[in-house]
């Protein structure tokens, strides 16, 4: 049915414990800047708030790069295992 009808078939890794945990810890890490510079504006401390902003800027910027890092480059998988992006480009290149 799904070939049939058009659809391609996405397998999605389950990711370890610990990439949650790293995932949950940088939102925290986020959550706690936001409060600080929003703390620091409304105390009129101009100094903090931009220490606050910037270094909020760089974590999102920086989280952000990492996740799309990883996305193009799996690395190494383990023996049997292939990586989603893989699957989804061989799948994209048998319908060419």
């Amino acid at each position: 049915m799904g070939k049939e009808a058009g659809f391609s078939i996405l397998r999605v890794r389950k990711r370890p414990w610990y990439v949650w945990l790293l995932r949950v810890a940088w939102v925290l890490w986020l959550l706690i800047w936001l409060e600080f510079a929003i703390g620091s504006r409304q105390e009129l401390e101009q100094q903090a708030f931009t220490t606050a902003v910037k270094v909020l800027i760089v974590s999102v910027f920086l989280g952000l790069a990492l996740y799309s890092w990883k996305l193009r480059y799996p690395g190494k998988m383990a023996e049997g295992e292939e990586s989603t992006s893989r699957n989804f480009r061989a799948e994209i290149n048998d319908k060419k």
